[in-house]
């Protein structure tokens, strides 16, 4: 028996599509968690949803830009509403906007 169970629980993950994200999203799922798998690219976010789902698990993609609230709120909602309250979150997306210009920086 698994000593980080999440069966029957609901996790999102921001930056879900690639890297720690995905990885993060997979072992939840294969820990029986439904996952959400936020992210900006579409296309992949919906190629590792569907492969937790080929492989028994729960899983919805969504675009997500973690720079707009109203993204998120979007985002959560769908996955709330597919799969009920959320349980569990990482908020694994990262954006590199500057503030600062290199010589202000500097």
């Amino acid at each position: 028996m698994s000593s980080f169970v999440l069966a029957d629980k609901v996790a999102i993950v921001t930056g879900a599509a690639q890297g720690i994200g995905l990885a993060t999203a997979k072992a939840f799922a294969a820990e029986g968690a439904a996952v959400g798998l936020l992210d900006l690219n579409k296309k992949k976010a919906e190629v590792e949803a569907a492969g937790i789902i080929d492989g028994g698990g729960r899983a919805l993609a969504q675009v997500c830009n973690v720079q707009e609230e109203d993204s998120v709120k979007g985002a959560i909602q769908a996955v709330a509403n597919c799969f009920g309250p959320i349980n569990v979150g990482l908020c694994n997306a990262a954006t590199l906007t500057p503030t600062k210009s290199i010589a202000e920086l500097a």
